[in-house]
């Protein structure tokens, strides 16, 4: 699962070590950061090396709430203003790319 928001972008995968538990991964450690999770923060792994350099273990349901927190927050009428509103230009511009590149899946299914 890919989460797109404004706290950062998460890609969330089952724990193949621990039952119940995912692994939620980021690109930049501060993402991990603004997550609301119960009971508080968590340990960030860095892992340099992989694909996401920056993870955390959580109970299935504690990455649910996580999410049910983000959606609360929602105070938007228009999500890639918001994200333009923020002042982080790298993730405006990766955000309009991902906007963009799924734009493109639409009109192909169109044609």
């Amino acid at each position: 699962m890919w989460v797109v928001s404004e706290q950062g972008f998460y890609s969330v995968v089952i724990d193949s070590e621990r039952a119940g538990f995912v692994l939620v991964r980021a690109r930049r450690e501060e993402d991990l950061r603004r997550l609301s999770i119960p009971g508080g923060r968590r340990k960030i792994a860095k892992t340099p090396l992989a694909d996401y350099p920056f993870r955390i273990r959580l109970l299935k349901r504690d990455w649910a709430t996580a999410v049910r927190r983000m959606a609360a927050k929602i105070d938007y009428p228009n999500f890639k203003s918001k994200i333009a509103e923020a002042g982080d230009a790298s993730r405006d511009k990766a955000y309009a790319n991902v906007w963009a590149d799924l734009m493109a899946i639409e009109r192909e299914r169109k044609e």
